[in-house]
């Protein structure tokens, strides 16, 4: 799902490329009962993610792409900082990490 996301973003936008993928998970544990998944919260929390080294350079715009129960959403960089992308989500899955490389 995240590769035909892709896609479509590669027409939107020339030059979009793969980065990496990346799990945001969230569990939670009451007092001695089981650890249980949280697939989505009642309010947004702000996410911020490291770029990896090896696909940061100047000039790059960051986009996460989240798969979540069969749709995906793009979501884009909210903050100025080169060495991490930082987004709003309620929802928690797959993601992944994707470049817009036509300004390099």
């Amino acid at each position: 799902m995240i590769e035909s996301a892709v896609t479509r973003l590669r027409e939107e936008q020339e030059g979009m490329t793969l980065g990496m993928y990346v799990d945001i998970s969230m569990f939670v544990k009451v007092g001695e009962g089981e650890w249980n998944a949280v697939t989505r919260s009642n309010e947004p929390i702000e996410v911020v993610i490291g770029i990896p080294e090896e696909i940061r350079a100047d000039g790059r715009e960051y986009y996460i792409i989240r798969s979540h129960e069969g749709e995906c959403d793009i979501l884009a960089d909210m903050d100025d900082k080169p060495d991490a992308i930082t987004i709003s989500t309620d929802k928690f899955s797959a993601y992944q990490i994707d470049i817009l490389i036509s300004k390099v």
